[in-house]
């Protein structure tokens, strides 16, 4: 076994979290097959926040070394919670056999050059338990000033940076929200979605060689003038968002009044999120996506997979009033 290093230079935090997910099961059968009692569990249909309609789309189960193991050693703490499930192979054929789909998360803020590493006995021991090992890696710039009052709500395995090598599918828009649909588009009736699909509340502008394209603020932009304001809110009209994006996507497709082309305009090549909850977006012809959060009781943004029964990942400020900058086991 190689000599762990509790005060791991490159690393500022780290955790390491078990998680089962469940599309309709319930917490307890975990914990009663594993006789282990979580950190923290969800129920699929309950409220994500105490003040928000946001129904959590899957129930879960977690055991998070967070406060339990004082090491910036990763290894040490994948090692508190391979100690707690030792022995219990049978139990989690058990549980993957009913569908509950099993994981360790591990948080990672990193500082400079250098990432984590694991110990061969480890990835051993996580074989015989069919457990994959995943790396949530953030990167600390200690020069950005951290807000205190950003949550997210990773309560999933995806991330942003599933979105690179895919293309921008569909744009449409809904009050004030931005619908972006990227991969490949399924169809049916009168509707259509992408593979995965990022809703956007917050500020937002796309660009391109320092050149703003379209903004948040063209949404209520006409392309000519207009003589009764009443009459251009109340009625369908064209705004500079909708003419920019009928353009930069190719056509507008009849059944779903989308923003739709025979051929994806662009595809993701890049994708930043800082740790204020800003989001980056680089696509393939050199423009970018830019959303900047803004407010103190606000959902910035979320991404999703569309009709798949999936958790979200979602970024914002919820009234927060004690530090929340990292990811939490939901």
């Amino acid at each position: 076994m190689c000599k762990y290093d509790d005060d791991y230079p490159t690393c500022a935090e780290t955790f390491a979290t078990l998680r089962f997910y469940h599309a309709d099961g319930s917490p307890e059968t975990v914990t009663e097959t594993l006789g282990i009692a979580p950190s923290k569990s969800q129920v699929r249909g309950t409220n994500v926040f105490s003040d928000k309609q946001v129904r959590r789309p899957i129930s879960g189960w977690f055991l998070c070394s967070k406060g339990e193991v004082e090491s910036k050693d990763v290894r040490r703490h994948i090692d508190w919670i391979l100690d707690r499930i030792r022995g219990l192979e049978s139990g989690f054929e058990r549980l993957q056999s009913e569908g509950w789909r099993t994981d360790i998360s591990c948080y990672w803020l990193g500082i400079g050059h250098g990432g984590p590493m694991l110990d061969p006995s480890q990835m051993a021991d996580l074989a015989k338990l069919n457990l994959e090992c995943g790396f949530d890696v953030y990167s600390r710039d200690d020069s950005e000033p951290a807000s205190p009052f950003v949550r997210r709500e990773v309560v999933s395995p995806l991330n942003p940076s599933a979105l690179v090598g895919q293309p921008l599918s569909i744009v449409r828009h809904a009050a004030n929200v931005l619908n972006l649909h990227f991969g490949e588009v399924t169809r049916t009736h009168n509707q259509s979605w992408g593979q995965y699909a990022i809703h956007v509340q917050a500020t937002w502008r796309l660009l391109r060689d320092s050149k703003i394209l379209v903004g948040s603020s063209d949404r209520w932009n006409p392309v000519e003038e207009v003589s009764d304001w009443d009459a251009w809110y109340e009625s369908p009209h064209p705004s500079r968002e909708d003419v920019f994006w009928e353009s930069f996507i190719g056509g507008v497709d009849p059944v779903t009044h989308s923003f739709e082309g025979e051929m994806p305009a662009v595809t993701v090549i890049a994708v930043d999120e800082n740790r204020i909850g800003d989001l980056v977006i680089g696509f393939s012809d050199g423009s970018k996506l830019e959303v900047y959060g803004c407010g103190t009781d606000d959902e910035f943004w979320r991404l999703f997979e569309p009709r798949e029964d999936t958790p979200h990942y979602v970024v914002g400020t919820y009234g927060e009033t004690e530090q929340s900058l990292t990811p939490q086991p939901e």
